[in-house]
């Protein structure tokens, strides 16, 4: 089979095993954290990060997962830091193929497979971890693409009593509604070109050949998953570790682009039953507001928190600090009365070694981001800069989708 256009990359992505800084263990004065590992329904081992406070014995636990080429190193830490510091547990996994998990080939984004992690995740908390955290009192923690994938396994879980709350963040909701949008905006050529792309991607790892990637976000009238401004793109990067868990780079397997339309985690809301809180970004370029205001009412159990912010504002400064204040007092609502760690000396909740985004060594400065309009930049071939991932974002197959996925 042969490649047949330029923008998908066919050189393998190789993990790099190496630790960074934002990976070793913390011990803060309100929690610690460790790195757990545990298998997947196929086998293969993922990694997490497991926060439990300090002086609770049995904490209530909120499992996390990011969207799209996200993985844990990427500004999760600020919230599980926030919810250890406030008497709960927190476990932030990797998806298979990305980050500190297993799987090959790397960087395989697959809303199937995904849900599958959550699955096994969940199942290993409220088995393996039963003895460490209360685990009938569990709440499941997604943004972006992974705020899609909570809503779908809050309705396969919906007679499971111990899920007891859901956090949507900024939330893919509908394949559907991005391949329109996104015809509309870049026209019918480029939907094809990007769905039959997926479909070749597909074919050639059936065939046992190497499947390509395409790049996880570029600047507009590239081939990509999600296409940004340059403002977009340095916000996207801001919130990224200097050095990533297992090397991760700016690309994504390409057979994803085949797959965005069928994924539509809007169908799902109806059948939750635990309350549900979707955070929203009025200027989301990538997951719109007016669905999720869509989704709201499909659900009497689902409230609604927006702000006039971008997608990516949410994970740092004073749209972090207010919008995970809101989730703060919706979990403490859901999840019911719980211990509260020792007070922390210093600011509340951070180790004097922890950077407040990434979890790192503070100080650690911001991935180089080069100019988004440079006509030779190749988005995340090795020996080249690297652009934005997306943090989380979605579609799957049923038809053409045109690829402005949010991360």
């Amino acid at each position: 089979m042969i490649p047949w256009d330029r923008e998908v990359i066919y050189e393998p992505l190789v993990r790099d095993p190496s630790p960074t800084q934002n990976s070793g263990p913390i011990d803060a004065p309100s929690y610690t954290r460790k790195t757990i590992h545990f298998p997947a329904n196929d086998g293969t081992r993922l990694e997490a990060w497991l926060y439990r406070p300090k002086g609770v014995a049995r904490a209530p636990v909120v499992i996390l997962g990011h969207g799209i080429g996200g993985q844990k190193d990427m500004a999760l830490h600020g919230f599980a830091d926030r919810f250890a510091s406030n008497g709960m547990a927190a476990v932030i996994f990797d998806y298979r193929t990305f980050g500190g998990s297993d799987g090959e080939p790397r960087h395989w984004v697959s809303p199937k497979r995904h849900v599958e992690d959550w699955t096994s995740t969940i199942d290993f908390v409220q088995e393996a971890l039963a003895v460490e955290v209360d685990s009938s009192r569990i709440a499941l923690w997604g943004s972006s693409f992974g705020g899609g994938h909570v809503l779908v396994k809050g309705a396969e879980l919906a007679d499971d009593w111990r899920i007891r709350a859901i956090i949507s963040q900024v939330p893919y909701l509908s394949g559907v509604d991005a391949s329109r949008k996104n015809i509309r905006a870049k026209g019918l050529p480029y939907a094809l070109r990007f769905f039959f792309n997926g479909l070749q991607g597909k074919a050639r790892m059936l065939a046992g050949a190497p499947c390509g990637y395409m790049p996880l976000a570029a600047p507009t009238g590239r081939l990509a998953f999600m296409n940004l401004s340059e403002e977009e793109i340095a916000r996207y990067f801001a919130k990224h570790p200097r050095n990533y868990e297992g090397g991760w780079q700016n690309r994504a397997l390409v057979r994803m682009a085949a797959e965005f339309t069928a994924y539509n985690p809007i169908r799902s809301v109806k059948h939750v039953t635990a309350p549900v809180l979707l955070v929203a970004a009025t200027n989301d370029s990538l997951c719109p507001f007016s669905l999720v205001e869509r989704a709201a009412e499909l659900n009497p159990k689902v409230q609604v928190v927006a702000r006039d912010v971008g997608h990516f504002d949410v994970y740092m400064g004073d749209a972090f600090e207010d919008i995970v204040a809101e989730q703060l007092a919706f979990l403490k609502r859901a999840l019911g009365p719980m211990a509260q760690p020792p007070p922390a000396a210093g600011a509340a909740g951070k180790g004097p070694a922890v950077d407040p985004v990434t979890g790192g060594a503070p100080g650690v400065p911001e991935a180089a981001v080069p100019d988004a309009g440079a006509a030779d930049v190749e988005m995340g071939r090795p020996d080249a800069p690297l652009l934005p991932d997306l943090d989380a974002s979605e579609c799957t197959a049923a038809g053409p989708c045109s690829g402005a996925l949010p991360g």
